[in-house]
């Protein structure tokens, strides 16, 4: 990732941001529950993503939607039942989908801010290899990485080095 000590090597197209500062690592039968939302169109993409994160190990529940406006719609209903153990802790994100896109959902992801447990990642995870891309991304404080297509278990574990180092993969 640009910016960042990556150990395979720096990647014009990827970003992480760095940790949140005071975030203390903790035994993983001391988290909450480890729970991912895959918001892709592409069936076979969240397949692929979802084979990766459950080989992984780490993940307690992988769910996937098909736009923006079903991922919204899933995290409103979530955090209405004001179960925060329920809530996804990694959210993947593609950018060209139908209904709403990815930069849609972020725009309305951000606004409702104060609804939303405040230990989510947000991943752009695109096959746009766009500069453009990148840099807008950048412009949203939710979005801590940008990802190429496929994920991959290399990728996977550089986000939960740096964004859940307590996590055992």
């Amino acid at each position: 990732p640009v910016g960042s000590k990556a150990r395979h090597g720096a990647r014009p197209w990827g970003r992480v941001r760095p940790p949140v500062p005071g975030k203390v690592p903790q035994p993983r039968a001391m988290m909450r529950p480890f729970n991912i939302l895959l918001v892709d169109d592409s069936e076979a993409d969240n397949y692929l993503h979802e084979l990766v994160i459950t080989e992984m190990g780490f993940a307690d529940e992988v769910r996937s939607v098909p736009h923006g406006k079903a991922a919204l719609e899933f995290l409103r209903t979530v955090a209405s039942e004001g179960d925060v153990d329920a809530f996804p802790r990694l959210i993947f994100l593609d950018i060209n989908m139908p209904v709403m896109d990815g930069w849609e959902f972020l725009e309305a992801f951000e606004a409702e801010s104060d609804t939303w447990p405040k230990t989510v990642v947000v991943t752009m995870l695109s096959t746009s290899r766009d500069p453009s891309s990148l840099e807008r991304s950048a412009e949203y404080r939710s979005v801590g990485a940008y990802v190429p297509k496929p994920l991959t278990t290399a990728a996977m574990q550089d986000l939960l080095d740096r964004y859940f180092p307590g996590l055992q993969s």
